[in-house]
């Protein structure tokens, strides 16, 4: 995972603090918890929007 990298790198970068790690892994959990949460709310909207164009197209019937 990307952000393992990142905390290593802030880890190396400072001496062992047990409060900063759990700190740091609370943070990185909210970050990961709202990206999906916004892929989420995407894939919704583009699924609500395909259901209705197909409605749409639907009720239009046919072209002849």
């Amino acid at each position: 995972m990307p952000h393992m990298a990142v905390r290593e790198v802030i880890c190396a970068a400072r001496e062992p603090n047990a409060y900063f790690d759990a700190e740091l892994g609370r943070w990185i959990k909210r970050v990961a918890l709202r990206a999906l949460s916004a892929a989420t709310k995407e894939a919704h909207s583009r699924a609500h929007a395909l259901q209705h164009s197909g409605e749409h197209i639907a009720l239009q019937g046919t072209p002849e």
